[in-house]
């Protein structure tokens, strides 16, 4: 392990706070420069005042990142500064981690000297109501706005500490960094302009105000009915998202004061929603902003199109949410919590599969859970996080995770993650009492006084009437676990033979404990609790019976575990059901949606990337493709398509693409497609040429 000398300031520094970093050199002819840093928590950096970098990528104590800042300069003086937070536990970003803080950075061929100061004069609050993101600033006009040019103030030499933390290269490339121009303005209310984005952004902003007074920056995705708005809930009642006349807003700021001259301020963390308003006092006016969006840069290799526009819309809200969900992590949200959850990114990269040939933050998804396994064996829910959580059953769906991975790309590529697997199933195995598993677990978010070997929050799906998504029972949960088996029998050959054993152990025993005969399983002992999620999770098993998820009574999935209710419906051939599920998808668009919520009622995100999985349900049922034997490029087509008088898509495959139109007219089913020619499709079984023309099928 590597020991590097980290700056940090000279003095002590009372966090939360900013620092910001200065050194200065010059080229006396055009030169590339080249920096390799990294900072803790997190920094941006700026050169003569542009900015030019951010990061590092989001890690953990385990795995933390360096970043190469390469530029093509030419001859003359320069100013770089590097503006660190230093949050603390307490007031950072849930999704931040932190070992220690402070700045690195190895110049290539140059030596620096570092200066710093801290960005003074600010008192930090937490955010109302994203409370999952970093805090807000009030900043008095005695503060040295020029900081970021490195100007101003008194800068002093830095210190340096030895930090030992294991580094690697950031395997991702660099976010987006584009301008961002669909916006209006409207003069909301007194003394308030109102910035209407045409569609949900990610964004940093860089603002220059001018006069005396003081401006307050907010952001929202939405407005909502007077009084409807429940804090502890976080929810209100939101309508049509459009409407911003004779609405409320939620939400505090960052506010800056402001004494008779030009400043300009720059977000230090991009800010995520559809409504930004300036609240003004005094002659402050707004001189000038500039937006950056920012993201993952996924390149679109898909298309899709059906004669049902409502479809058509709804795909491509999926793929711009799945855009706004995807930075240096998958991230459940944008605009609350920004955290990277297991069962989010397998509903996530699942749609990647399917629309793009990036493989590479889904990889690293896959990495990250895997270095938070504990001895006992299990993982965490969501990382990277300050604060650890576990939910049993996100630890079951990783295994499903790399199972899809395997199917869809190779299973070579999951092999560094088998030994994870197995320590998870070893986990689950030594919990079982008579055979089953039975966690009550905590009943709340937060698991504060967790222990290794503890079980954690026993979370299933946000339903209403269950105890902070709780489930009356522990059917579900257990069919996890047999899926999980069942998944690990083909992933992981070597121990087949156990694995089946436990399965088909499992089985007898949910049929025993679980199952009414002729109606289905129950989520509890006592027969008392039927659920969706029972059912669907049983159709997917190859060991159970199938029972129908659409009995009076039974607990309704929601948005994100509607993701296995599909599936399971497509697989009894159920396509009334298919299409009623569908259905709440293609309404959303009249709410004014741009991005897809976290619930189909009374969401508390308008932007969660969990929903987004009809896009791969519109590839892999609808169009129907299904891998066979990806390492032998063996492929099926499967088509669900519903009452839709034509569908038709294309997605990369192979070398190429997969290029495939269906009509149905008259009662008859007609399939045209072109793909590689060195893949083997077959539909319904019927083995295709690579460039077939209406064919028609049953």
């Amino acid at each position: 392990m590597r020991t590097l000398e980290w700056m940090i300031p000279s003095e002590f520094v009372e966090f939360p706070a900013m620092t910001v970093y200065r050194t200065r050199f010059h080229f006396d002819r055009k030169s590339c420069f080249r920096l390799r840093w990294t900072a803790d928590e997190h920094a941006d950096l700026f050169l003569n005042g542009r900015r030019v970098a951010d990061g590092p990528a989001r890690g953990t104590a385990k795995r933390w990142f360096m970043e190469t800042l390469e530029l093509e300069l030419e001859p003359g003086d320069y100013v770089l500064t590097a503006r660190v937070l230093m949050f603390g536990s307490k007031m950072t970003s849930h999704s931040q981690c932190s070992k220690a803080f402070g700045f690195y950075a190895e110049p290539e061929g140059l030596q620096l000297d570092w200066e710093w100061q801290k960005f003074d004069h600010v008192t930090w609050s937490a955010p109302l109501i994203d409370w999952g993101v970093y805090p807000r600033a009030e900043i008095s006009s005695d503060a040295n706005w020029a900081v970021l040019d490195g100007k101003g103030g008194t800068w002093n030499s830095v210190a340096f500490r030895s930090d030992e933390r294991p580094l690697f290269d950031n395997p991702l490339p660099a976010m987006e960094r584009v301008v961002e121009k669909g916006y209006r303005l409207v003069e909301f209310e007194k003394n308030k302009t109102l910035f209407i984005f045409d569609t949900y952004v990610c964004v940093w902003s860089d603002f220059r105000f001018s006069g005396t007074g003081s401006v307050t920056i907010r952001w929202a995705e939405s407005f909502f009915e007077p009084g409807s708005f429940d804090l502890r809930k976080l929810i209100g009642v939101k309508g049509d998202r459009r409407i911003y006349e004779n609405r409320e807003w939620v939400g505090n700021g960052n506010r800056l004061e402001i004494t008779g001259k030009t400043i300009r301020w720059c977000d230090f963390w991009w800010n995520a929603g559809r409504y930004m308003m300036l609240e003004f006092s005094g002659n402050v006016k707004l001189n000038s902003v500039e937006f950056h969006s920012t993201g993952y840069p996924w390149k679109r290799e898909w298309s899709a199109h059906s004669s049902a526009p409502a479809l058509d819309t709804a795909l491509e809200m999926a793929w711009h949410t799945l855009r706004m969900c995807s930075h240096t992590t998958f991230i459940d949200c944008p605009f609350f919590e920004q955290m990277q959850y297991v069962s989010d990114s397998r509903l996530e990269a699942l749609s990647m599969l399917v629309t793009t040939t990036d493989d590479r933050l889904i990889l690293a998804s896959l990495q990250a859970f895997a270095d938070t396994q504990t001895r006992s064996g299990l993982i965490v829910s969501r990382t990277p996080s300050k604060y650890q959580q576990y939910i049993p059953a996100f630890a079951l769906i990783y295994i499903l995770y790399l199972q899809d991975i395997a199917l869809w790309r190779s299973p070579k590529v999951v092999q560094k993650f088998i030994p994870c697997a197995r320590k998870i199933l070893h986990f689950f195995a030594q919990i079982r009492q008579n055979g089953l598993i039975h966690l009550p677990g905590w009943h709340f978010v937060d698991t504060p006084e967790w222990q290794d070997g503890d079980p954690g929050w026993n979370f299933i799906d946000w339903v209403d009437g269950w105890d902070c998504g709780t489930p009356p029972g522990d059917c579900t949960l257990n069919i996890f676990y047999l899926l999980a088996l069942e998944a690990m029998m083909k992933l992981d050959p070597v121990h087949v033979c156990e694995y089946r054993r436990n399965a088909d152990e499992m089985a007898t025993l949910i049929h025993e404990t679980y199952e009414v005969p002729g109606k289905g399983y129950a989520e509890n002992e006592e027969y008392t609790h039927f659920t969706e999620h029972a059912q669907c999770l049983a159709i997917l098993s190859d060991r159970l019976t199938d029972y129908a998820p659409d009995f009076p009574g039974a607990a309704e999935a929601s948005v994100s575990f509607s993701f296995y209710y599909l599936e399971a419906v497509r697989k009894i051939n159920r396509p009334d059901l298919f299409r009623k599920r569908l259905q709440k998808w293609l309404s959303l668009k009249s709410e004014g949606l741009c991005t897809l919520p976290e619930n189909f009622s009374l969401p508390r995100s308008d932007c969660h990337a969990w929903s987004s999985h009809i896009l791969y349900h519109y590839f892999a049922s609808i169009i129907g493709l299904r891998p066979v034997d990806v390492t032998l490029g063996c492929w099926e087509l499967q088509p669900f398509v519903l009452d839709l008088a034509e569908v038709s898509g294309k997605l990369p495959l192979g070398e190429g693409y997969l290029q495939v139109k269906i009509v149905q007219k008259d009662g008859e089913k007609f399939l045209s497609c072109e793909f590689p020619p060195e893949l083997h499709i077959s539909l319904n079984g019927q083995k295709l040429e690579n460039q077939t023309e209406a064919l028609r099928f049953s």
